[in-house]
C-alpha cells in the first residue's frame, strides 16, 4: 500500500522513469511504442512524447521507432528519489 501511495505522489517524469527501469531488457531497451506506454501510465501519447523528449535532452535515454534505449540508468533512478 505504501508503494501505491508513493506512486500517486510522483510526477509523470518519475512514473515514466520507474516504468522504463522496470520494463527494460537486459540490454537496457524497452520495445514499446509511445502509445503503449501512455496506455500503461494513463496519459496521452503526446504528453508521454514530451516527457520522453525531456529525458532524451538530459541524455538519460535515446528513442527510436518502437524502441527506447536507457543510456543512463543511474540518472533515471536518481529521478525516483
Amino acid at each position: 500500500m505504501n508503494e501505491v501511495e508513493q506512486l500517486h505522489g510522483w510526477t509523470l517524469s518519475q512514473r515514466l522513469a520507474n516504468f522504463l527501469l522496470n520494463r527494460a531488457s537486459d540490454d537496457n531497451e524497452v520495445t514499446m511504442t509511445q502509445q503503449e506506454i501512455a496506455g500503461h501510465l494513463g496519459n496521452s501519447r503526446e504528453v508521454v512524447a514530451r516527457v520522453l523528449g525531456e529525458l532524451s535532452k538530459k541524455r538519460l535515454i535515446t528513442t527510436g521507432r518502437g524502441k527506447i534505449c536507457l543510456t543512463n540508468t543511474a540518472g533515471l533512478a536518481s529521478l525516483l528519489s
